[in-house]
């Protein structure tokens, strides 16, 4: 079934349910008073099944209603991201697997849902043949092949991808990049305005159309002599290939009839954030010591965090507590006393 995330506390708790979180201190607690819930007893057992299945079908009902509120919103984010999956046929070691979600920006719906698998086969059994509606999604390429069986599907791509390979090209020392860039920023400019005046998705796809419309125009111009006039290297190539294959879907949300389509897949991987916050840290105390490991965590945390001891009761062993515990094993030093 996945995993069904919703901004409201029904939700939430079903999902600290799910993990386990208040159904161990329950079956604790009535343990010493009546011995049928133990878990060594078989009515605890059964006991503890029956909750696990009330749970779970639960989940089912809040992921079937925001699998079809996203939908009906007409209009979906859609992306992807990595996580790790023990494989019990590779003898437990980890591979990687995904984490989909699927986010309607203006209804506050989000699912996110696993896959041991990038395949575009997911996307089948969410969206059915009949639905017509827009699509938000990155640069990945199983995206077309998938919506081309959707003659109802419109297909936009995010402004912040081309971004990112047109900076990188900057950061490469690669000059012919920073007018791009600067075109980019324009773009968001114009956002920011939009978002300050206040304006109501139509007003915004008219502002959209009169003041983005030409700075995108200009930049298509830019991409096209790009490839055309010189022999391509690097970052620039790729932003360039990037920019001229997928240009139709990067520049439609600028139609007067899509103000209410987002510039950007920003919203959806905000989402994402909380499975990537502290990802790294038990692996760069147990590779590289303790004191890498408090430096790592002090990057992350708000400034006016970052002065800390390094001793036992610091932030650093707070979050991560006993995360590398005995360093002499690893041949790295113990932690401080």
């Amino acid at each position: 079934m996945g995993i069904c995330v919703c901004r409201n506390n029904l939700a939430m708790r079903a999902l600290r349910v799910r993990t386990h979180i208040p159904s161990e201190p329950i079956i604790s607690a009535g343990a010493h008073r009546c011995p049928r819930w133990s878990t060594d007893h078989p009515a605890g057992a059964l006991a503890r099944c029956r909750y696990v299945e009330h749970v779970a079908h639960l989940l089912i009902t809040i992921y079937q209603y925001l699998k079809r509120k996203i939908l009906d919103s007409g209009y979906v984010q859609l992306d992807e991201t990595f996580t790790k999956l023990l494989d019990r046929d590779r003898g437990g070691r980890a591979r990687d697997a995904y984490l989909w979600g699927y986010h309607a920006p203006h209804e506050q719906a989000l699912v996110l849902e696993f896959s041991p698998s990038r395949s575009g086969e997911i996307l089948h059994r969410l969206f059915p043949r009949n639905w017509g509606g827009q699509v938000q999604t990155d640069g990945a390429k199983m995206y077309p092949g998938v919506f081309k069986h959707y003659p109802g599907v419109v297909q936009f791509e995010c402004i912040g991808h081309l971004r990112r390979y047109v900076l990188e090209a900057v950061k490469a020392h690669e000059m012919q990049a920073v007018p791009l860039l600067k075109d980019i920023t324009e773009l968001y400019a114009i956002e920011q305005q939009a978002k300050d005046l206040g304006l109501s998705h139509a007003q915004r796809g008219a502002w959209r159309h009169a003041k983005a419309k030409p700075v995108l125009k200009r930049m298509q111009r830019r991409f096209r002599a790009l490839e055309r006039e010189a022999p391509l290297f690097g970052k620039l190539r790729e932003a360039v290939t990037y920019a001229n294959g997928r240009w139709r879907n990067l520049a439609r949300y600028a139609r007067v009839d899509c103000g209410h389509v987002l510039i950007d897949q920003n919203a959806i991987e905000r989402c994402f954030r909380p499975s990537k916050v502290g990802l790294r840290y038990g692996r760069v105390g147990i590779m590289h010591g303790q004191r890498n490991m408090e430096r790592a965590v002090a990057k992350r945390m708000p400034r006016r965090r970052r002065a800390f001891s390094c001793g036992r009761t610091s932030p650093a062993c707070a979050l991560i507590p006993e995360a590398v515990p005995e360093a002499s094993e690893h041949n790295h030093k113990p932690w401080r006393k």
